[in-house]
């Protein structure tokens, strides 16, 4: 028994040898000339998939540090980037073919100046930038570019143009409000509701401006109220936010003097027995 567990540990020993000697001496069925044929395979195939990279995100060739658009089409616009840039935005983002026809305003610009006076060179993610903020003015509709990730890199991990879209509360709207004033007193009432209109219509501004309110704009915040004094008739007319707001103002108003104005009677007197 001892005999036949001492030649199975024997052979064990063999094995394992044998295999790592077969291990060591890697693929001895190959050359020199078939090791190097499959080097040389290997290298052309990487070549090959940083090749098509590249296409699929090709670098930035330009580095200019003023840009210059005479205005025109979006297609214009597009290929002045090409020109001044070296990139071509329709391979590195996507650009619905319905908006090439956008008129673009004309645009400049230029980077700023770093210390020592030596200027700063763009790139086409500044141009874009600008874009966008001349997009968010009110009946503007050349649409918006869309940047996302990629910021560590060349190029934007998604870049697409997206069409303008009306934010709700932009269209005009008018309402009316019966508020009759009389004496001193109506004229008193009349001018703090115009006072609190106005103070709420500023920070709604500012807000708009800031771009703290998503889909807010100036002209949201647009409007005017007028009161005609002859028939007690207070007119507000703007945005639609703008019109929300001072109407609630004026209900408000008109509710507390309702609440007010009701007569209390006075607690009828209990006879002591």
């Amino acid at each position: 028994m001892m005999k036949r567990i001492y030649a199975l540990a024997v052979a064990g020993a063999v094995s394992c040898s044998t295999l790592a000697q077969l291990s060591d001496a890697g693929e001895p069925t190959l050359s020199e000339a078939q090791r190097a044929e499959r080097a040389a395979v290997k290298q052309r195939e990487n070549e090959a998939a940083e090749a098509a990279r590249a296409a699929l995100r090709p670098e930035v060739t330009k580095s200019p540090t003023t840009f210059e658009f005479g205005g025109g089409t979006l297609g214009k616009f597009i290929d002045s980037i090409r020109e001044q840039f070296g990139v071509d935005l329709t391979k590195i983002g996507t650009v619905p073919e319905s908006m090439y026809l956008v008129q673009v305003p004309k645009m400049q610009m230029e980077g700023g100046k770093a210390p020592g006076g030596v200027q700063n060179t763009l790139s086409y993610r500044n141009v874009l930038a600008l874009y966008n903020q001349v997009s968010d003015e009110p009946n503007v509709g050349i649409g918006r570019w869309i940047m996302k990730g990629g910021n560590h890199s060349v190029h934007p991990d998604v870049l697409m143009l997206v069409p303008s879209r009306t934010p709700e509360g932009s269209d005009y709207n008018v309402r009316a409000f019966a508020f009759p004033t009389w004496g001193k007193a109506g004229d008193e009432k009349l001018r703090m509701v115009q006072d609190v209109i106005r103070e709420q219509q500023h920070m709604l501004t500012a807000l708009a401006e800031s771009g703290q309110r998503r889909g807010l704009t100036r002209e949201d915040a647009q409007g005017e109220v007028n009161y005609h004094r002859a028939t007690g008739i207070m007119v507000v007319q703007g945005g639609k936010i703008y019109v929300e707001m001072a109407s609630a103002i004026i209900q408000a108003a008109k509710e507390r003097a309702d609440i007010s104005e009701i007569p209390i009677p006075p607690r009828p007197e209990v006879e002591n027995e």
